[in-house]
């Protein structure tokens, strides 16, 4: 299981031609071999397959106070999910809303 965000996958050799984060999350499953998930912030997340099949779960719009956190929450999220054998959608479901809850929420700072 690899995690990208939308700029990483942008910035990527494979996304050069492609139509977008979905395509290019595609090519990087078909290149590891395995499952590629690409936040994409107020869009939501994607979920790639190396058998090229693509889910797509969207965000619950939010005003973030605090981002810091928010990928870390995340992929939190989605491994609980997986290790409980839930699918893709669920697994990025309960990441989105561990994001959600971590960047609704100022950090702590020094």
């Amino acid at each position: 299981m690899h995690f990208m965000n939308a700029d990483e996958a942008a910035r990527l050799p494979q996304a050069r031609g492609s139509s977008g984060a979905g395509e290019t999350a595609r090519r990087m499953a078909e290149l590891f071999s395995g499952e590629v998930i690409v936040t994409m912030g107020a869009r939501g997340a994607l979920w790639a397959t190396a058998a090229g099949r693509l889910f797509h779960e969207p965000a619950v719009p939010v005003e973030p106070l605090d981002r810091t956190g928010g990928g870390d929450a995340f992929d939190a999220g989605v491994i609980a999910g997986w290790l409980h054998g839930e699918p893709p959608t669920a697994c990025m479901r309960r990441g989105l809303d561990a994001a959600r809850h971590v960047i609704t929420k100022m950090g702590a700072h020094p």
